[in-house]
């Protein structure tokens, strides 16, 4: 397994390739920059095969319509964040002016759930609070913790959706696994659970 990190968009929100063994891929939050994104893939010759959300801000969704329709591959995201996803307002875009968008899921992140990427497993853990529909994703001792938790913070809850005793509860979930989970979040820089807690 391996991770590509490439923060992208006005924001630097952190899109992720996961990479199994037989250089497939899953794209994690495509917010910016499809062209960059696309690139990388083809500089390190993957395959992508999925596109996942962790929630539908703008900053985590803006450019996976472009790659859905480049590569063909299914985008998922929990489906109380849909809403937000085909709306522009409750998504954030709008703030953009002329650069508003949407983005149209195929199929629906589910807590507990999980998906296969070749030899590689990832679980889904529903942690809401800063969208509805917030999810992490745990791939072996990887969670992609979208903008549940960061490095020494958490999301914000003041945005259309947000909930902070929901947040709260989320956060106490993630802070629970094991302390070597090492944590890769929506901005900024990597961490462990361990030095969360």
């Amino acid at each position: 397994m391996k991770i590509i990190t490439l923060p992208v968009g006005m924001l630097a929100a952190n899109c992720y390739l996961l990479c199994s063994d037989s250089n497939n891929c899953a794209i994690i939050d495509p917010g910016a920059e499809p062209e960059r994104i696309a690139k990388k893939i083809t500089e390190q010759n993957l395959i992508p095969k999925m596109i996942l959300l962790t929630h539908a801000h703008f900053d985590h969704i803006g450019g996976a319509a472009a790659l859905q329709e480049k590569y063909g591959v299914p985008v998922w995201l929990h489906r109380s964040d849909w809403e937000l996803a085909l709306d522009p307002v409750k998504n954030l875009s709008s703030m953009l002016g002329s650069r508003q968008f949407a983005v149209h899921p195929d199929r629906a992140l589910e807590d507990k759930g999980q998906l296969h990427l070749d030899e590689i497993t990832i679980g889904v853990i529903e942690t809401p609070g800063h969208t509805p529909g917030g999810v992490s994703l745990l791939a072996g001792g990887a969670l992609f913790s979208g903008d549940t938790l960061f490095d020494g913070g958490y999301g914000r809850t003041d945005f259309w959706g947000g909930d902070w005793n929901a947040l709260s509860d989320s956060l106490q979930k993630l802070l629970r696994l094991p302390g070597e989970t090492k944590v890769y979040p929506g901005h900024g820089s990597d961490t462990t659970i361990a030095a969360q807690r």
